[in-house]
This record gives C-alpha cells, sequence and structure tokens, in this order.
C-alpha cells in the first residue's frame, strides 16, 4: 500500500510542477495557442472544402499504407457519387428503378479513364410491392443498353456489379 501513495505522491507532485509551467507562460501565450489552433481548424475546413492539395493528400496517403504494409493496395481510388440533387434533378429523373441508359452511359464515362476495375453499386430492381420482379416493357430497352455497356467494358477490365444478371 505504501508503494500505491508514492506512486500516488509523485504523479500528483509531477501533475502540480506541469500545472505550474503551463501557468507561467502566461495569459497572452495562451490567448495566441487559442487564436492559432481555431485559424488552423477554420483554415482546414476550408481546405477540405475547397479540395485543395488532393494530391498531396493523395500521396501521403499512399506513403503511410505501403509503410504499413508493405505495398499499397491501389495507387488511384475514384468515387463517382450520385448525390440527392444530381438524382432528383439530374439524369436519373428521380426514377425507381435508376434509368439504365444513365448507368451505361456513366459506365462507359468511368471506362475511358482506364481503371483497373470498375464496381457498380446500383439497386437494379424494379420495385414491386409484392416483392415479385418485374421488368416493366418500357425500361426493356434500358436493360439491353446497360447489359451491352457492361460486356463492352468487361472486355477491357473486370465489372463488378450488385448481384449476377441474367443475359437473354
Amino acid at each position: 500500500m505504501e508503494k500505491v501513495h508514492q506512486v500516488w505522491d509523485k504523479f500528483c507532485q509531477t501533475l502540480r510542477s506541469s500545472g505550474q509551467k503551463l501557468a507561467d507562460k502566461g495569459l497572452d501565450h495562451w490567448v495566441w495557442v487559442a487564436i492559432l489552433t481555431m485559424l488552423g481548424l477554420v483554415l482546414g475546413q476550408w481546405i477540405g472544402r475547397a479540395q485543395l492539395w488532393t494530391d498531396l493528400r493523395h500521396k501521403i496517403y499512399q506513403f503511410q499504407t505501403s509503410m504499413l504494409s508493405g505495398e499499397a493496395f491501389s495507387k488511384e481510388t475514384l468515387f463517382v457519387v450520385i448525390d440527392d440533387k444530381d438524382y432528383w434533378t439530374g439524369k436519373p429523373g428521380r426514377r425507381v428503378p435508376i434509368n439504365r441508359h444513365y448507368v451505361a452511359e456513366l459506365l462507359r464515362a468511368v471506362d475511358k479513364m482506364d481503371p483497373r476495375v470498375i464496381a457498380l453499386d446500383f439497386d437494379l430492381r424494379s420495385p414491386d410491392p409484392t416483392g415479385a420482379m418485374v421488368e416493366h416493357p418500357d425500361y426493356e430497352c434500358e436493360r439491353e443498353d446497360l447489359l451491352r455497356a457492361i460486356l463492352d467494358v468487361a472486355k477491357n477490365r473486370p465489372v463488378v456489379i450488385p448481384k449476377e444478371l441474367e443475359i437473354r
């Protein structure tokens, strides 16, 4: 028990000593610390939103990844995100199922960037209240266009899709 008291006393002494060192810095020092911290946070947020130094961040990430694992997982990763504004007011036309001409066009555009692999994450099912798979005849030409695009792009690189497709 005496050993615990000695450790506790040492801890308290170190804490008082550190607290005194911090207090000795003076108020003007800590005001500058607060101002520079806030400025750094605001500047960091602005840089992030403006997407400045993205290449530098990618290179740092690549270096860190390769140092941890010995080999980098990917040289480049690109996400194409269709946000709410794009979905509701853009080419997808807020339609369910998603406009497959749009997905085919997107797939072909990404293919032109010459990636190693393309992965699509779309819910391609036609909604039916009973849960049955129903393909509306109005969308058949879209389905064919998307299948053609997948097959064409798959000649150049793997295309990962969310579900196995039946090709007729």
